[in-house]
């Protein structure tokens, strides 16, 4: 007894082609009993029409002659085919002037809604014969009668003849082919899926359980070795092939704990960078106040804000008195500590929400969001006074002092942020030029007056 050849994918892919190709053969059959019988009924309208069209054409001429009764009698020797089951002639006005056949069709159909009675063109329709339960259908064809010059239509001819069935003799002979047919497919599929199943499905299956939960090394060549042909040494590669896959991801793994523990380290120190960038880009290096590009980015932001929240917010305008003297007196340094010390004063003068900016030169700016003028105007006034106190004890004549400016949106209702500095800004010309050290709401009066 020769040794049993393993099987051969190659194999197993033909004869899967086999068992369809005879499913392919048992549509075909189908599709092919199909066809014949829809000629047969395509064939079956055309009869109708024809016969409807040939007696139109024979009454046309006594309906415009409306000669009726020889119209009627023109009916009643119409050659009368056994499948015909009714021919009705119809006026212009659909009425019923020649019948011959099963008057209860023609009853029922003029029984119809006017505009559901096919007229005015060739029309084939499908009804059911409740006069013939042998036959399901009848084959319903509507012609218009002209007359013989193409003149306008003189009426309507109905002719309703039984839906034919494919003849037994056809059916007779079409049956050993479809037996055979569905035959072949039914016994192909049943031994090519009982072949495939135990030649390739099986051991296919043992294989993905194999790939999917994975033995020891030992155990998965036994396995292998235990699968037929082709099979067996796909076992066999995927068993290799698994090892160096575990080996991988458990480099992977690590390679992938430390890439996100590095770039988790990289991402923290780039944040903590650009946010000491973003502090450095808009913190003055001599008072640690915000500066001008704090002011230019955040006011607009802040005032659109509260305008829609429909909060106040006010705006404190300060400039240092008799600074020039007392840097080109006693020099830039005392310059400089006199303006570190206004800083200071400022930071701790305003809430955690408002925002201390310097302005420029001995120039400052408070940003009070929620904020009246009466309550920046209190602000300014201790903030004032307690840079007066610390000034006394400079030996310089003129001391220098503070004066402030007050502006806020709904006491002065500006339009813009820009309006809004300008208001606090004239505010301050209003201070300084009533004796300096002082505060000064912002009036539309005054700074009239003064040409602002």
């Amino acid at each position: 007894m020769s040794p049993r050849r393993p099987l051969r994918i190659q194999t197993a892919l033909c004869l899967a082609i086999a068992v369809t190709l005879a499913s392919v053969a048992l549509g075909a059959g189908a599709i092919f009993e199909y066809q014949l019988r829809r000629a047969y009924w395509q064939a079956g309208q055309l009869r109708a029409a024809t016969l409807a069209e040939a007696y139109a054409a024979q009454v046309a001429d006594l309906l415009q002659a409306g000669r009726l009764q020889e119209l009627a009698a023109s009916v009643d020797r119409l050659r009368w085919p056994s499948d015909v089951r009714f021919v009705a002639v119809l006026d212009a006005d659909r009425r019923a002037i020649a019948r011959r056949g099963a008057a209860a069709l023609v009853d029922r159909y003029l029984d119809l809604p006017q505009d559901e009675r096919p007229v005015q063109q060739v029309r084939v329709a499908w009804v059911a014969d409740p006069l013939d339960p042998t036959r399901s259908q009848l084959i319903l064809a509507a012609v218009p009668i002209r007359a013989p010059d193409s003149g306008p239509v003189l009426g309507t001819l109905l002719c309703a003849t039984r839906a034919a069935q494919p003849s037994m003799l056809i059916a007779r002979e079409a049956w050993p082919l479809f037996a055979g047919l569905a035959a072949i497919a039914v016994v192909g599929f049943a031994l090519g899926s009982l072949y495939l199943h135990h030649s390739v499905v099986k051991p296919l299956v043992l294989l993905g359980r194999h790939s999917r939960k994975p033995a020891i090394l030992s155990q998965a060549n036994e396995l292998a070795a235990g699968l037929p042909g082709e099979i067996g040494d796909l076992a066999k590669a995927l068993t290799d092939l698994h090892v160096d896959l575990e080996q991988w991801r458990q480099r992977s793994d690590r390679m992938k704990h430390d890439f996100a523990v590095r770039i988790q380290t990289e991402t923290a120190r780039m944040t903590r960078e650009l946010r000491q960038t973003q502090r450095n880009a808009w913190t003055d290096p001599l008072t640690r106040l915000g500066n001008r590009r704090l002011l230019d980015e955040k006011l607009g932001e802040i005032f659109q804000a509260q305008q829609r929240s429909g909060d106040d917010l006010a705006v404190v305008m300060i400039d240092l008195d008799n600074f020039k003297p007392l840097n080109d007196t006693m020099g830039h340094k005392a310059g400089d500590d006199l303006l570190k010390f206004a800083g200071e004063l400022l930071r701790q003068c305003v809430r955690e929400d408002d925002l201390a900016v310097r302005y420029g030169g001995d120039e400052f700016l408070l940003l009070l969001p929620g904020a009246s003028a009466e309550d920046a105007r209190t602000i300014a006034d201790r903030t004032v006074r307690l840079f007066a106190q610390q000034t006394r004890l400079l030996k310089i004549e003129p001391r220098p002092s503070m004066s402030a400016g007050v502006a806020s949106i709904r006491d002065h209702g500006p339009a813009s942020p820009e309006t809004l500095l300008l208001m606090a800004d004239a505010a301050l010309y209003t201070a300084k030029r009533a004796g300096k050290s002082q505060v000064a709401v912002y009036d539309q009066h005054l700074a009239q007056l003064a040409g602002h």
